[in-house]
């Protein structure tokens, strides 16, 4: 290699994968990448390595899950002229190198190497033939490019960073931040969507200047020119078009299912199950039992709260496969803790409640494996909420008078919160919005807020404006990509940040490629009716998992906010939304948001989701934006 560039592959003491760059005028690119690759340590905590040369430095954290002794990163070509830092899975990697690299010398047995070889055949048509979970770079020397592209289905995140001078990425917001001269600025726009979707969507985060690679995009950035080519080159197709006889679909279904699972028990370290007591979970551990020739590790956390607690359920799966169950009961005080480290650690505000339990099975997973499958997608692609049914009932009940719908007695009812969601909450946000267009319907049946008041300056932002590719779609296939292209996104960011601070890697079967492009093109019909969701993954599974568990309604993965926030976590809410700490910035209206603090706190109404939304703002605010220090 030329005397010019500089690598480096060290053993990291800390405890997956994540990856950074910088190019432009930069003093210290060495210093900086190094202050890049710290901030996400602990999502690689067996080796880092990073390249400098010719005004270009890429780096990457690595959790060593496939190739052990050799796979280090960054990885380079024969000529010493393409460099590749990856972060991910690959799961065809082997079929790839077979049937399409057979001319190449290889160094490692990495599926890292198999994308750098793909890129010198193929260029950037190489993305067809993955079939993985990724976030990549490769510096093309010659090209004099930058080549970034992100997985179909948005497991593994990648964030950018573009003025006239300079270009940075990374796995997450902090290694950006790390390279910024200045403190970046919130975006009104991007606070207004964190609530109504609990998170900001791509391609946008909190910050204004800095943005996110959507799922299923590359970028190739010039290093001359210093300009950015953004492009998509795979799109999901909900078409719902006429499916084959059930008997056909169930077979087609089975094959894909099963490949998916054995791509996902490739690994030189022992792979473990997260078990609930759903249908999803069931179905993973069903695949992985018929596919897995040793004894299965399988992961449950049990709740106080019974209305929250699934691991009765999850026992009774791990026994009816006999498997090597690991279950860790959760009290309030250590959910607590978990909680608090968690927060220390998010860089970005996030409001999905369920991140601080798959946090701490996660780390409890973590102390046994270094990576695990889950049926992360289900819900998803099988219509597996029961807003899926909900728009078949909008449709009837959209017909009836407004003033029936919009009656004082329907809105009126209020939530008493001790239940997981009950029955007078659905009744009221249901008829709440039946007057909403089909997306803002769904949107708002599992938003927070109806309305964002409270802030000082707020955009008139409908869930629509992020949906004009869909324009001209039926309903269906139109939920159908909203859910897809918005609430997975927000499921897929909790799973990586909650696993990746725990550095354990999570595989999810049910969004492999080929799974992907069968099951959006199945019929409704086979997905959800009136009176069930996951029609055709129920039938498949007869008989192979416990009747309880295949035909249990849609519990979820939460937390009981409501009576937390009302007993030993009510501190929480009163140390960050009191009016001294809501004046360290001037984006609220605190009288607004003390008046849903007392409320709740009086038992008067059930504010619970609402404050922990506010309150995961506000502690992302004072823990990390207001303490943001840069160079």
């Amino acid at each position: 290699m030329p005397s010019s560039a500089k690598m480096r592959a060290t053993s990291c003491k800390t405890e997956m994968c994540g990856i950074c760059g910088i190019t432009g005028d930069i003093p210290n690119l060495e210093k900086t990448i190094n202050s890049m690759l710290s901030s996400i340590k602990y999502r690689g905590p067996d080796e880092q390595g990073y390249l400098v040369k010719n005004g270009v430095a890429i780096g990457n954290c690595r959790l060593s899950i496939i190739d052990l002794a050799s796979g280090k990163q960054p990885i380079t070509n024969h000529t010493g002229t393409v460099h590749i830092v990856f972060n991910g899975e690959i799961y065809n990697y082997k079929e790839l190198r077979n049937d399409y690299l057979k001319e190449y010398e290889f160094k490692t047995n990495s599926d890292t190497e198999v994308i750098l070889h793909l890129y010198e055949k193929f260029g950037t048509n190489l993305l067809n033939y993955l079939n993985g979970m990724f976030a990549l770079c490769i510096y093309d020397e010659t090209q004099r490019t930058l080549f970034l592209a992100r997985d179909r289905a948005g497991k593994k995140p990648l964030y950018y960073y573009k003025n006239d001078s300079s270009f940075i990425f990374g796995s997450e917001l902090k290694t950006i931040i790390s390279a910024l001269s200045n403190k970046p600025e919130i975006s009104a726009l991007s606070l207004s969507k964190y609530f109504i979707y609990d998170y900001v969507p791509d391609p946008d985060t909190i910050y204004s200047d800095i943005k996110r690679l959507p799922a299923a995009y590359y970028m190739i950035y010039d290093l001359d020119k210093r300009t950015l080519h953004i492009e998509r080159y795979w799109k999901i197709n909900f078409s719902h078009s006429k499916s084959p006889p059930i008997e056909e679909t169930l077979a087609n279904l089975d094959f894909h299912l099963d490949k998916s699972i054995k791509y996902r028990l490739i690994s030189d370290v022992p792979v473990g199950v997260f078990l609930s007591g759903g249908i999803d979970s069931g179905a993973v551990l069903n695949y992985v039992a018929k596919n897995h020739a040793g004894p299965i590790s399988t992961f449950t956390i049990g709740f106080e709260e019974k209305t929250f607690d699934e691991s009765g359920l999850a026992n009774q799966l791990a026994e009816n496969f006999h498997t090597n169950h690991h279950v860790s009961y959760i009290k309030e005080d250590t959910l607590l803790n978990d909680f608090e480290e968690l927060t220390k650690l998010l860089d970005e505000p996030f409001a999905d409640y369920s991140i601080v339990p798959t946090y701490a099975l996660s780390k409890f997973a973590r102390s046994h494996v270094k990576t695990v499958i889950s049926g992360d997608g289900g819900d998803e692609l099988f219509n597996g909420y029961p807003t899926f049914q909900a728009l078949t009932y909008w449709r009837t009940l959209n017909a009836l008078p407004y003033n029936l719908l919009n009656s004082d007695f329907l809105h009126s009812v209020k939530n008493p919160g001790e239940a997981y969601y009950p029955l007078e909450y659905k009744i009221k946000k249901f008829t709440r919005n039946t007057l909403q267009d089909r997306i803002s319907f769904n949107q708002y049946l599992i938003s927070s807020f109806d309305r964002l008041t409270f802030l000082k300056s707020s955009f008139e932002y409908s869930p629509l404006d992020n949906l004009k590719e869909f324009s001209g779609l039926r309903d269906r296939p139109l939920v159908s990509n909203f859910y897809f292209n918005y609430y997975l996104r927000s499921v897929l960011h909790k799973v990586d940040r909650a696993s990746m601070y725990a550095s354990l890697e999570v595989r999810s079967p049910f969004l492999d490629k080929n799974l992907l492009e069968f099951i959006p093109s199945l019929d409704w019909a086979f997905k959800s009716n009136y009176c069930q969701t996951k029609i055709l993954l129920r039938r498949l599974l007869r008989r192979k998992i416990p009747d309880e568990i295949l035909y249990r309604k849609k519990h979820g993965f939460a937390l009981p906010v409501t009576r937390l926030l009302r007993g030993k976590w009510a501190y929480l809410i009163k140390d960050y939304l009191s009016h001294d700490s809501l004046k360290k910035h001037s984006m609220f209206k605190s009288t607004a948001i003390e008046k849903l603090v007392k409320e709740h706190l009086d038992n008067k109404y059930d504010h619970g989701k609402k404050l922990w939304s506010l309150l995961m703002f506000q502690i992302w605010y004072c823990n990390f934006h207001s303490k943001t220090e840069t160079a």
